[in-house]
């Protein structure tokens, strides 16, 4: 399930962002004819209000062009634009840290970097988070953590989204702790969300990060707390849907809580929710496929799956390669299931669930293909062998104990079956030979017969002599 990062948009939204730009023209020193348009002479500072007017300015016209995608040109000239205006008024934080935006927005993350970085020594709370979520992204979970806690120390009020990522960095490293342990973690989590809530008791993304908080608890440690996850995300829509937002998280939440009641049908509702708000949603679709596999809906298993496998979470999952395959052998696509199986067991090696598939797919669907007794002979060995794969792969521990003799039983069944081809194909012979034994039996008791008739039209020839 996904950990939510956000990065501070101030007045440019990330969630806009595209990868498509390329590098803008290298920067230029002041002084170069090409520079004037980007660094102009120091003058008096802007008051308050025109600066502001200034920003509105340029994020409408941000707006307007990422609504179709940002082009080369649209990421240099909107940086140049709040380039100059931090260069008109060095007061203005905010025209330098969108320059970093918009770097990032342009797929320009290292440029970005180093302007968050730049701003990050002046205890400058959004670049601070923005540098931390990078350093998520780069998977330096610690110095994330580090910077998101300092966003929150330079603006305790209103780094709500540090203090929204501060959490999920300490919900991250308690759900990576020892069963039982990470309960200071745990606590840290919960009090920066609840502090979110206090200031802001429509947030949406703290209701989000509680309900699964207090969902992760109730898996790992305390079974009480899926109640307490139950009444945040009922608290949560309420309060969104009164103000007539829709959270996908929250939707996906809830199934997952049916889930552990074992109402798959209002659990599959929910998913779908959550995938009616936001399609591409990762989790409600590999959750919708799930319990779609279970109600042997493969079409519907195979579409939820198929429409997020771009998603490198998702392209990474053993589990989602595994249920596509469940979902293409429903559908009798055979060799497309075969595929997805192996592609789980390139991703990891370990584990044996794919050898097990893999097995019951040759056993039950490959071998009705094949055209002889020969080749449902290789099939049915070809079985065995996959079977026997996951035998020792799974090894002898608890975990598979029932699969393992699940696999076995069906290894003996398939020998059986081998067996009784092979009897069949000796019977067959002996059945054969007998036949033309018969035949030849026939032809000479039809020749002895074609003898005597001679004989007697002889004999007869003579007496009428």
């Amino acid at each position: 399930m996904r950990t939510t990062i956000i990065t501070v948009p101030t007045l440019l939204a990330l969630a806009l962002c595209t990868l498509g730009c390329h590098p803008p023209t290298p920067p230029c020193e002041p002084g170069d004819a090409d520079c004037r348009s980007i660094i102009a002479e120091p003058g008096p500072g802007l008051g308050d209000e025109q600066a502001q007017l200034q920003l509105a300015d340029i994020h409408a016209d941000y707006q307007l062009a990422a609504a179709d995608g940002l082009s080369t040109d649209e990421c240099q000239l909107l940086g140049q634009r709040y380039q100059a205006l931090y260069e008109r008024d060095k007061s203005i934080i905010t025209a330098r840290f969108n320059v970093g935006v918009i770097h990032e927005a342009c797929g320009q993350v290292d440029l970005a970097g180093q302007i968050y970085a730049e701003l990050a020594g002046l205890e400058h709370a959004p670049s601070l988070n923005n540098l931390g979520v990078l350093a998520w992204s780069a998977g330096d979970h610690d110095r994330a953590a580090s910077l998101f806690g300092r966003a929150v120390a330079a603006d305790s009020t209103h780094a709500l989204e540090a203090r929204n990522n501060l959490a999920m960095a300490e919900r991250d490293r308690y759900t990576n702790s020892p069963v039982g342990a990470g309960l200071r973690e745990f606590e840290q989590a919960q009090l920066q969300l609840q502090r979110i809530l206090a200031v802001d008791s429509s947030n949406r993304a703290a209701y989000e990060n509680l309900a699964r908080l207090y969902y992760d608890r109730g898996r790992r440690d305390d079974k009480s707390y899926l109640v307490l996850a139950n009444l945040v995300v009922t608290q949560g829509q309420r309060v969104l849907e009164a103000n007539s937002v829709a959270s996908a998280d929250l939707h996906n939440l809830r199934g997952l809580l049916l889930i552990e009641d074992d109402d798959q049908v209002l659990a599959l509702r929910a998913f779908q929710r959550a995938v009616e708000i936001e399609p591409d949603h990762v989790d409600a679709n590999r959750n919708i496929a799930m319990v779609a596999i279970r109600f042997r809906d493969y079409a519907t298993a195979e579409r939820a799956l198929e429409s997020v496998l771009h998603a490198p979470v998702v392209a990474a999952d053993v589990d989602a390669w595994i249920a596509l395959g469940v979902a293409k052998r429903g559908l009798r696509k055979y060799a497309d299931a075969e595929r997805a199986y192996r592609r789980a067991l390139e991703l990891d090696s370990t584990d044996p669930r794919p050898w097990y598939n893999l097995g019951v797919l040759t056993q039950e669907h490959l071998s009705s293909t094949a055209d002889d007794e020969e080749a449902l002979i290789a099939s049915y060995e070809r079985a065995i062998d996959h079977y026997q794969s996951f035998i020792d792969a799974a090894g002898s521990g608890p975990r598979w104990r029932a699969p393992v003799s699940e696999a076995r039983d069906r290894v003996a069944v398939v020998k059986d079956s081998i067996a009784a081809i092979e009897l069949i194909k000796v019977n067959a012979g002996l059945y054969e030979d007998m036949l033309l034994l018969e035949i030849r039996q026939r032809a000479e008791q039809h020749e002895r017969w074609r003898a005597l008739e001679t004989n007697a039209v002889s004999l007869q020839d003579l007496l009428e002599g």
